[in-house]
């Protein structure tokens, strides 16, 4: 009889061990799917913006321009100013962003990186029909 008890109770230990993995696998697999979502939507809203940008004529021209590594904000002037401002309508408001044009060659690094989790993408700038000085142009993207 006492042998059973034994037996008894470590089924339970181990039914109870198991229940409780199972909600934790729950959980975890909850959330990392709802990660999965967030950097999905983060991805397309990168491709999307980046292609344009490399699409345009007039954008190509001022990034190509462009001789050292320079962030673009919503105070830059003149077409800079206009190409982060594409960018920023394109980006939804949930989200925050930087660009930056740098060097192809060079690593292009935020000056401050924002406590978060930042997904980052970039697109090559090569030539139009009189400049060849490849650049990339680069955007990290971030929730609110």
């Amino acid at each position: 009889m006492k042998n059973k008890r034994g037996f008894v109770k470590i089924v339970e230990a181990f039914v109870a061990v198991m229940l409780v993995a199972g909600v934790l696998l729950f959980v975890v697999s909850r959330n990392s799917s709802v990660l999965s979502n967030k950097q999905s939507k983060i991805d397309d809203v990168e491709k999307s913006v980046l292609e344009e940008i490399a699409q345009r004529e007039d954008y190509r021209d001022i990034i190509l321009s462009v001789d050292d590594q320079s962030e673009l904000t919503s105070s830059s002037a003149g077409k800079f100013g206009e190409i982060w401002t594409t960018v920023r309508t394109r980006v939804p408001e949930s989200l925050d962003f930087r660009i930056k044009v740098c060097q192809l060659e060079q690593i292009c690094p935020l000056d401050n990186y924002p406590q978060k989790n930042v997904y980052t993408r970039a697109v090559a700038i090569t030539t139009n029909i009189t400049t060849y000085h490849p650049k990339q142009f680069k955007i990290w993207i971030w929730e609110k």
